[in-house]
């Protein structure tokens, strides 16, 4: 499966947040809801958060909060961990993850290549 392309068989998509940058490229996820992030080694930063669009054009995509105004991921985990997520994110056409916060983020050292798990809407 290519870089932020449509889920394969197995439900995940991966995508690299590169060198120098905190926000991940994008992922194609409609059909799917995201449940999970594998981190894996040598990932900077502890906390992720999230964007997503519902239109699918790219230029639609939002910081994702939940009813509380929290950040989605804020999630701490340590080297390769999987975070599983506390609700499942449906409804998005496409998705990108941040290392760090909005304003906060956490830029990477070197390139970094996330998996986004998936089950099938």
């Amino acid at each position: 499966m290519g870089e932020g392309g449509n889920p394969s068989a197995r439900g995940f998509v991966e995508v690299t947040i590169a060198s120098g940058e905190s926000l991940s490229a994008e992922a194609v996820i409609l059909g799917w809801s995201a449940v999970s992030i594998e981190q894996p080694a040598g990932c900077e930063g502890t906390k992720f958060s999230a964007q997503g669009s519902l239109d699918g054009n790219g230029d639609g995509f939002a910081d994702i909060q939940d009813a509380n105004a929290e950040w989605f991921l804020n999630k701490s985990a340590t080297e390769a961990q999987l975070i599983i997520f506390d609700a499942p994110l449906q409804g998005l056409a496409k998705i990108k993850i941040r290392s760090g916060k909005q304003a906060t983020p956490t830029a990477q050292n070197a390139d970094v290549t996330l998996k986004i798990g998936l089950v099938k809407l």
